[in-house]
C-alpha cells in the first residue's frame, strides 16, 4: 500500500497497480517452484504479499471509500453495491488460490488466478472509469481527512495479521 500522494483517484489507482505487481511477482515465482531450491517458499511469500495487499485494498474501499460515497450521495444500491458483490467473488477466488498454494498445487493456483485476473481487470476498469471519479467529485477537498481514516484502517489491518492464509480477513 502506498502513501497518499495527490487525490483519492491517484491513491486507489496506484494501489491497483501495486496489487498487479504483487500478482506478477507471484506468477514469476511459480515458474521456479520445481527448478529452484527455494522456489516454493518464494512463491508462498509472493502469494501472501499479493493476497494481503488485495484484501487490504478491498477492505479500504468497503470500510472507508464506499461508505463515504454512499453517505455523500445517498446512493447505496448503485455502483458500490455492485463493487461489493464483485469483491465477494474476488475473495472466493483468493480463498481457492490460497488452498491451492497451501497444497502446493501451483497449476491450480495459476488457473484460479487467471479467473481472478480477468475479474479484477474488468472490476478495476469500472472503478477507475466510473466509481472513482464519482467518489472524487463527491468528497471534493476532504481527501486529506478521509486519508487519515484510510491510514487508521491500514494500521488496524496490519495489527490483525491478515495474510493470504487467512483469506477471509476483512
Amino acid at each position: 500500500m502506498q502513501e497518499s500522494k495527490g487525490t483519492l483517484i491517484e491513491f486507489f489507482v496506484g494501489d491497483h497497480h501495486h496489487c498487479d505487481g504483487e500478482w506478477a511477482a507471484f506468477e514469476a515465482a511459480c515458474d521456479g517452484v520445481n527448478s529452484d531450491n527455494n522456489g516454493r517458499e518464494k512463491a508462498r511469500a509472493h502469494w501472501n504479499s499479493f493476497a494481503r495487499a488485495t484484501l487490504l485494498h478491498l477492505h479500504l474501499e468497503e470500510e472507508v471509500a464506499f461508505p463515504e460515497f454512499e453517505a455523500r450521495t445517498g446512493m447505496t444500491g448503485g455502483p458500490t453495491a455492485m463493487m461489493r458483490m464483485e469483491h465477494e467473488r474476488m475473495r472466493a477466488l483468493i480463498s481457492q488460490i490460497d488452498e491451492a498454494v497451501r497444497l502446493e498445487e501451483w497449476d491450480d493456483a495459476l488457473d484460479h488466478g487467471d479467473t481472478l485476473l480477468l475479474l479484477t481487470q474488468q472490476h478495476n476498469q469500472k472503478e477507475e472509469a466510473i466509481l472513482y471519479p464519482m467518489l472524487g467529485e463527491s468528497i471534493g477537498d476532504d481527501w486529506p481527512m478521509i486519508f487519515r481514516r484510510v491510514e487508521e484502517k491500514m494500521e488496524l489491518f496490519k495489527e490483525s495479521d491478515s495474510t493470504g492464509s487467512d483469506a477471509d480477513a476483512q
